[in-house]
C-alpha cells in the first residue's frame, strides 16, 4: 500500500467512528470553508465542538448505565 491508500483508509475508519454533532460540525466547518472540506482531515471548530458534545454524551450515558448498576434493587 502506498501512503495515499493508508491516508485514505485511516480517514474512512475515522469518519465511521465520528458522532452526530461532530458530522454536524464536520458539515458546518465544510460549508463555512474552515476547512478543506468534509473529508478534510483538519478538524475545524464546530467539528472540535461536536466532538466534545459526542464525548460528554457518552459519559453521562457511562455513569447513567454505573449508577444502575450499583443501585439496588
Amino acid at each position: 500500500m502506498n501512503w495515499k491508500q493508508i491516508a485514505i483508509t485511516a480517514c474512512l475508519i475515522t469518519a465511521a467512528c465520528d458522532g452526530p454533532h461532530e458530522d454536524a460540525g464536520e458539515r458546518i466547518d465544510a460549508r463555512d470553508g474552515a476547512t478543506g472540506g468534509t473529508g478534510s482531515i483538519v478538524a475545524g471548530p464546530a467539528e472540535r465542538r461536536g466532538e466534545a458534545l459526542d464525548r460528554a454524551e457518552k459519559e453521562r450515558e457511562a455513569a447513567r448505565r454505573a449508577a444502575a448498576e450499583t443501585r439496588p434493587g
